[in-house]
């Protein structure tokens, strides 16, 4: 038999049961008598560090910009991962996610004004429209 002469990475090699190890930054679980994937704890907080980064409230850039990117990262997660249990995550996801860009909406509404005016384009009420613009210490 030939030899191959490869260099085994000893911290990145392991052998063990299939539902204990990680592989792809994916976990298996048994459910049901099937085997399915889920990510790990780390892939989620990957992801929620880097919407955090594109959610920043003093980011630059134009509304749309950065609803395009947050798009492009979400979506490339759920094509990767969204085959395994993801949905109770995702959800928790979403309102997190939802209350960072109403965020960064009122913050760049500097004034009482704008944001009563925007807000009233976007279909709320006047009562409701005027309690949250003119919140002073909260977004």
């Amino acid at each position: 038999m030939k030899d191959l002469k490869l260099i085994v990475n000893k911290e990145k090699s392991k052998v063990g049961t299939v539902t204990r190890l990680t592989f792809l930054s994916c976990l298996m679980t048994r459910v049901d008598g099937i085997y399915r994937f889920r990510p790990t704890p780390a892939a989620k907080e990957n992801l929620k560090r880097t919407l955090r980064r594109l959610t920043k409230r003093n980011r630059p850039g134009t509304f749309k910009e950065i609803i395009t990117e947050i798009n492009q990262v979400t979506r490339g997660w759920i094509n990767y991962f969204g085959r395994g249990f993801t949905k109770g995550f995702i959800t928790k996801l979403q309102s997190w996610l939802n209350r960072r860009i109403r965020q960064l909406l009122l913050k760049r509404w500097k004034r009482t004004r704008t944001k009563y005016k925007m807000l009233r384009q976007y279909g709320l009420d006047k009562q409701i429209a005027l309690r949250v613009a003119q919140l002073r210490k909260k977004y």
